[in-house]
């Protein structure tokens, strides 16, 4: 199991990605001066298996959705601002933070009133994309739009 530290990052140089553990792409220069606001985990690993870490911004308007889709290791997300709804064959998650595992189709929807914003980490199998679509799974509608 691993935990994700999110932080805020003042100074000049930015974060593209790091790795977490597993196999990332590392920093574009090293951090200057930075401030803890969450620590997210455990996030549900396998320890045969070699991951990569990819970092998202997600921004979403209140009702849009994202495409349906699965991942081949955990998903991770903390949302800033506005509501996150994620439906999964086994129900609903929310909150400001979630953590899928792999293997289930999700939607993701953003709810409430307020513009969401998030940061999201995908925990992915190396031998296998990040994001696969998925076409043969119905969300039943769980998360209010």
């Amino acid at each position: 199991m691993h935990r994700v530290a999110l932080g805020r990052v003042s100074g000049d140089r930015h974060l593209n990605s790091a790795p977490v553990g597993c196999k990332g792409h590392g920093f574009a220069d090293p951090l200057v001066v930075g401030q803890r606001v969450a620590e997210i985990g455990p996030l549900p690993v396998r320890s045969d298996t070699e991951y990569t870490a990819v970092y998202l911004e997600g921004i979403f308007d209140p009702g849009m959705t994202a495409v349906i889709h699965t991942h081949s290791g955990p998903e991770a997300f903390y949302t800033l601002t506005g509501e996150t709804c994620l439906e999964t064959p086994d129900g609903v998650l929310t909150g400001n933070v979630v953590i899928v595992p792999g293997g289930p189709p999700m939607l993701l929807t953003a709810t409430g009133a307020v513009r969401r914003r998030g940061v999201v980490l995908i925990l992915h199998d190396s031998s296998q994309p990040a994001t696969t679509l998925v076409h043969d799974w119905t969300p039943k509608g769980l998360c209010p739009r």
